[in-house]
């Protein structure tokens, strides 16, 4: 057991549990043990057993490790997006570890290990709010693959399961100081308990649905490197969605997705009504009466004089302003089209950070999805409304966040719809744990989920976080199920990440304690 003096082996096994313990893993339950060897690492800097300054070099190599592990494909779709994800980001989540050491220096163990919730907590509803985004590794994500584990997701959201898991982790640390078989009762003890507490309400739950509908989705497998933007595809990319989607419809059929950029001709919105592949699906939409269609597409808007111009617009060489947007809309035959604009953004690629402040970074921005440079975003999560049907129309990144996920649902949608292009990261874990992770969303609002993917995993989950159909990998797909809408709010819908939002308060008034007391300790 010498190694467990050696704080550089203690960094790198924390980093390797929490990797291993990772989706698309099976091995869940070693996050309940993952940040033990951190802990300890912590006790000896806080003990006077190690010597120097290397604490926080040896967090990040922790973190760098848990990065680089589950989240090295960011670099097959963005070398800057994977050195702001895994490198930068790795510094930024050691600030918390920085924050509970120094709050243990000051107030001793009582408040310091509440505190480390706290501060861990507020890391991650920062992370889902600031300009450099990237909850990837939000801790209560860990149980993508085992949804029965947490069904009271619905009350918490994530910030439920990262509690759970940095409590068992400190007690069990705490067994293990102990050395006595008896203190591991304690922490055996909590991780049953909330997982008891899943099973009595997936036992006791039923859906409250209004009505089903029949759902298709579309999964075409367009290259997104070699073929997807290529101007000169993108009528035989229309057809091919006409012809997937045909195999499938009939005149029950409600509503229709295509995945994200399915339509990348680059319609500027005011004109949408004068392109030949808009008026080509519309045309064909006449067959459907009471079809809705939602798609993807790359599209423009010019500002007209007088405008007020966003912070993200550019100039075109005419002089005039305009913003790029990854939109979904939603066409129905008779009926006018409604665009919604992604508003969670990836980080330099999509957006880059601080360009409201620092507009030189701009010109950094990469080529993705057909457009570059900082996107446009609507002010709201738009609901798409159909025959019976309010669908959320969450575009790619956007599952990802369950707090803004819960905005759509406020705003009465009744199913969950996500459109993506999963293609950017290869055949690697990215795209499955995307996948999983929606279906922490299902759970979160109670909703079904249609999923259509241009290449992934498209599919459905019920309310429960279960899958009920999946595409494969790398397949042209079309897929159709009757899908129940639920109108009823749950919990968390209603509230967001309110533990999110009460941790920032408690872990403010912490650090500024602390920072009080050592002052007062000091004489200044």
């Amino acid at each position: 057991m010498n190694w467990i003096k050696n704080p550089w082996l203690l960094a790198i096994v924390s980093g390797l549990l929490l990797s291993i313990a990772w989706p698309p893993v099976f091995f869940n339950g070693i996050i309940f043990i993952a940040f033990v060897p951190l802990l300890i690492l912590e006790d000896q800097y806080y003990r006077g057993e190690n010597q120097g300054s290397y604490f926080t070099l040896q967090v990040w190599l922790t973190y760098f490790i848990w990065n680089f592990l589950t989240t090295y494909w960011v670099w097959f779709a963005s070398k800057s997006g994977a050195v702001m994800a895994i490198v930068a980001h790795s510094a930024i989540q050691t600030l918390p570890w920085v924050a509970f050491h120094f709050t243990r220096k000051n107030f001793k163990d009582k408040l310091a290990y509440p505190a480390l919730v706290f501060f861990l907590l507020t890391l991650e509803y920062v992370d889902f709010n600031w300009d450099i985004m990237w909850p990837w590794l939000t801790l209560g994500n860990a149980f993508a693959k085992v949804p029965s584990w947490v069904q009271w997701y619905e009350y918490t959201g994530l910030a439920g399961g990262a509690v759970w898991i940095i409590l068992v982790n400190v007690l069990a640390f705490r067994a293990l100081q102990q050395g006595k078989a008896m203190a591991w009762v304690k922490p055996a003890f909590y991780v049953l308990l909330p997982l008891s507490i899943s099973w009595i309400i997936a036992a006791n739950y039923e859906s409250q649905i209004d009505r089903t509908i029949d759902v298709v989705v579309i999964q075409p497998n367009v290259d997104p490197y070699s073929e997807k933007f290529d101007p000169a595809k993108a009528d035989e990319q229309v057809d091919k969605l006409i012809r997937l989607s045909e195999s499938k419809l009939d005149t029950s059929v409600r509503l229709l997705m295509w995945p994200e950029t399915a339509l990348t001709d680059n319609f500027i919105e005011e004109e949408i009504g004068s392109y030949t592949n808009y008026r080509k699906v519309k045309r064909w939409l006449a067959q459907y009466p009471n079809l809705t269609l939602v798609t993807g597409a790359s599209t423009f808007h010019f500002f007209k004089e007088g405008d007020k111009v966003t912070s993200s617009a550019r100039q075109a060489p005419n002089g005039q302003y305009y913003d790029a947007y990854n939109t979904a809309i939603r066409m129905r035959y008779g009926y006018p089209d409604v665009f919604y604009h992604k508003a969670k953004l990836v980080p330099g690629v999509e957006r880059m950070p601080f360009i409201g402040y620092l507009p030189f970074l701009e010109q950094l921005a990469i080529n993705l999805d057909g457009t570059s440079g900082t996107l446009g975003i609507s002010d709201e999560a738009t609901v798409m409304e159909g025959e019976g049907v309010k669908m959320a129309p969450i575009i790619c990144y956007e599952s990802v966040f369950s707090d803004y996920c819960t905005e759509y649902v406020r705003n009465g949608a009744n199913l969950l719809g996500i459109i993506t292009n999963d293609g950017w990261w290869r055949n690697t874990p990215g795209y499955r744990q995307h996948f999983d992770y929606a279906r922490l969303r299902a759970i979160e609002n109670r909703r079904y989920i249609a999923r259509s993917a241009n290449t992934g995993i498209s599919g459905f989950v019920d309310d429960r976080g279960n899958v009920l159909a999946r595409s494969e990998w790398w397949v042209p797909d079309a897929m159709r199920m009757s899908l129940p809408l639920i109108s009823k709010q749950t919990w968390y819908s209603q509230s967001g990440d309110f533990l999110g939002r009460i941790s920032i308060v408690l872990g403010s008034l912490v650090l500024v304690a602390g920072i009080f007391r050592r002052k007062t300790k000091k004489g200044y």
